[in-house]
C-alpha cells in the first residue's frame, strides 16, 4: 500500500516520530507487537514497529533511531519531508501480545517502539502490567512525557544505565503461572534478561 508522511518529528535527539497517512480509503487496523516493511530505496527494505495499536487508525505512528552506522535504513528515514510517499506493506505481526493474566514488559532503548505499543494496549483496556524501561539519558529517552502520564503512573519503572545494572533476579521474582514475558531493545540487553 502507497502511505503519505503526515509529519516527522523528534521523539528524541536521535530517535524520529514519523506519521504516516492512507493516500486513499482507511488504514487497516493492527495490534501491539505489529510492523511495517517499508521499501525506502531501490532494493531497499526495512522493518519498523507500529506504535499506535488500534482498530481504526488515522494514522500509523514510528520511531525510527537514526544511527550513524547505518546500513542506509535509518538515513533514508531521516531524509523524509512531509507529503512523502512510501510503499509499504500492510501491518504484520510475529510479536503479538498473547492472552495472559498478567505481563512484564521490558525496553532498551529503541526497543521501547514494539512495548510503547503493548503498554498503550495494555493500559486502554485495563490489564495487568508492568512496564521496565532502561536508556542512557533523559535526552535519549523515546516517550517520556508520555509515560509519566497519570494512567501509567504505577505501571512503569524508568532506569538510565548512569545508575548501575538492572537487578533482573528482582524484576523476575515471583512470576505468575499466567504471565507472560516481552523484551526488545540492543542483543546485549536481550542476552543478560533471558
Amino acid at each position: 500500500m502507497k502511505l503519505r508522511v503526515k509529519s516527522t518529528y523528534k521523539l528524541t535527539q536521535d530517535i524520529v516520530g514519523l506519521d504516516l497517512e492512507a493516500t486513499e480509503g482507511s488504514l487497516p487496523g493492527f495490534k501491539a507487537g505489529a510492523h511495517l516493511d517499508i521499501h525506502l530505496e531501490e532494493g531497499l527494505n526495512r522493518q519498523y514497529s507500529l506504535c499506535n495499536p488500534s482498530d481504526a487508525p488515522e494514522v500509523y505512528q514510528l520511531g525510527v533511531l537514526i544511527d550513524s552506522n547505518s546500513r542506509g535504513g535509518s538515513i533514508a528515514i531521516s531524509k523524509l519531508t512531509e507529503g512523502d510517499i512510501l510503499e509499504c506493506s500492510e501491518p504484520k505481526n510475529h510479536f503479538a501480545l498473547k492472552d495472559a493474566g498478567s505481563y512484564r514488559l521490558f525496553a532498551a532503548g529503541i526497543g521501547i517502539t514494539p512495548i510503547w505499543a503493548m503498554a498503550n494496549e495494555l493500559n486502554s483496556k485495563g490489564g495487568d502490567y508492568k512496564l521496565y524501561y532502561r536508556t542512557r539519558t533523559t535526552e535519549q529517552t523515546a516517550y517520556l512525557h508520555e509515560l509519566n502520564a497519570p494512567e501509567f503512573s504505577g505501571k512503569v519503572e524508568h532506569s538510565y544505565s548512569s545508575e548501575g545494572a538492572m537487578d533482573f533476579d528482582a524484576m523476575l521474582a515471583d512470576p505468575k503461572a499466567d504471565e507472560q514475558l516481552y523484551v526488545c531493545g540492543p542483543q546485549r540487553f536481550i542476552d543478560e534478561l533471558l
